[in-house]
């Protein structure tokens, strides 16, 4: 039998579509079948990974981010394990999680971005945002995603938010 070479890569943006769309049901099993078809994608363990956060799956999250680790060292990654970590009460695990994404920072290999989602994990808006700010004035692509980034939500209905919105050139978002 012939599989489409691309089927992995559509079934991922399936599967990352219905995670945007909160509908983590049906992200799974896209992600799981993209994951037979590719076993170790990376991006598909990560974004599954971010379904089972929402999920408050824990284990199985910080499974699927280690394993995508392991196959591409990535710095969001890292900062999504650090959120897990925090949600599971490890606030020491995620601070450590958090210098050690400083450190990364400092030797230009990570983003500010994954700060700022870490920070707002923890607690911290103002350091978020300050992170935040960083990230808008290093020019990080990753802020083209601020309006659909689920790991934005908590601060949809802040002024600060929709104004980095605004000043990134994105469309302002409905706050429900």
């Amino acid at each position: 039998m012939i599989i489409d070479p691309l089927s992995a890569l559509i079934y991922k943006r399936i599967g990352r579509l219905f995670y945007m769309m909160g509908e983590y049901d049906k992200a799974i099993a896209f992600l799981n079948d993209a994951l037979e078809l590719e076993p170790g994608n990376y991006e598909s363990l990560a974004i599954r990974g971010a379904v089972h956060v929402e999920l408050a799956h824990f284990e199985e999250a910080l499974k699927d981010f280690e394993e995508s680790l392991r196959a591409q060292p990535h710095s969001e990654i890292v900062a999504m394990a650090g959120v897990v970590y925090e949600r599971q009460g490890n606030r020491a695990k995620a601070l450590e999680i958090l210098a050690k994404l400083h450190s990364e920072l400092t030797n230009n290999n990570g983003h500010s971005i994954n700060l700022a989602h870490l920070y707002l994990a923890l607690g911290d808006k103002t350091q978020a945002y300050e992170c935040l700010e960083r990230s808008f004035a290093q020019h990080e692509p990753d802020l083209r995603a601020l309006t659909y980034d689920r790991r934005w939500i908590p601060l949809r209905n802040e002024p600060r938010f929709n104004s980095l919105v605004k000043r990134v050139g994105l469309p302002m978002i409905d706050s429900k």
